[in-house]
């Protein structure tokens, strides 16, 4: 129906086509476009081409924002990728992390787009709790503590600097500190995108066996399949890859591209 068919004066249809669409109304039209096509109610194409003819039909002068989706438009039909075989600087977090900048730096060099780390890489993996009883590591899990970073903190702001200035995608284990709770913790893992932007962020659901005396149980809003340009991207901690139900939730997203992290012991 033309603008004209609504009663609108002159004025008020010349004001109505030169508009802008508000951001926030185009970030909830892309929304529900992404959960239209992800339930399979109708074709992508389909549905570029109906609104497409919605608003030549409507608004034929409007100024739109495009819809532009960058995770397809560029997608690479193959890449590298790089999978860190190696030891952290033991519960080191300020060595570790130069360290891992160091090989994000090395991964960009030799042409990878991708660079997984280890399970809790940041700052080393707590395998005294699996060794000696719960009495006498008191000294190790306050050192572990301490070296264990915010998801939101300096520490993971470097590491998004560092897969921004390689222009890779990193993934990245690390042991996460609760902001709310002295000695809270949780085995976490994030992937980074190559703008340095955080993508997920996923808390290990149930820490495996001794895992349970330092870390604390996490939650399901990281099982995510992250559309990016080198495909879905998902991950799974340690014991999680033997979790069918963990793993259901990831294949039924579509996921392309599985990361499973292990401790580097």
């Amino acid at each position: 129906m033309k603008t004209a068919a609504l009663g609108l004066t002159q004025t008020e249809e010349d004001d109505l086509n030169q508009q802008r669409v508000p951001p926030h109304l185009t970030l909830r039209v892309k929304a529900l476009e992404s959960l239209l096509v992800e339930k399979g109610l109708v074709d992508p194409a389909g549905l570029d081409a109906l609104i497409d003819a919605y608003e030549n039909e409507v608004c034929p002068h409007a100024v739109a924002y495009p819809r532009v989706d960058p995770a397809s438009k560029q997608r690479l039909s193959c890449f590298k990728a790089a999978a860190v075989h190696a030891a952290p600087v033991y519960l080191d977090r300020e060595a570790t992390l130069n360290k891992a900048c160091d090989f994000i730096r090395e991964a960009a060099r030799h042409g990878a787009q991708f660079i997984a780390f280890p399970e809790s890489f940041l700052p080393g993996f707590p395998i005294w709790a699996a060794l000696w009883a719960p009495i006498g590591n008191h000294a190790f899990f306050r050192q572990m503590v301490a070296n264990s970073i915010l998801v939101d903190g300096q520490e993971m702001q470097r590491l998004q600097q560092a897969a921004r200035t390689g222009g890779v995608f990193v993934s990245m284990g690390f042991s996460e500190r609760n902001p709310a709770s002295v000695g809270g913790l949780w085995n976490s893992n994030v992937l980074i995108s190559d703008e340095g932007v955080l993508l997920n962020h996923h808390r290990k659901i149930v820490p495996t066996f001794y895992e349970k005396l330092i870390w604390s149980n996490g939650d399901g809003h990281g099982l995510k399949a992250i559309e990016t340009r080198l495909g879905k991207i998902g991950a799974l901690i340690c014991g999680e890859n033997t979790n069918p139900l963990a793993r259901y939730t990831l294949i039924a997203q579509s996921e392309e591209i599985h990361v499973s992290s292990w401790p580097p012991i």
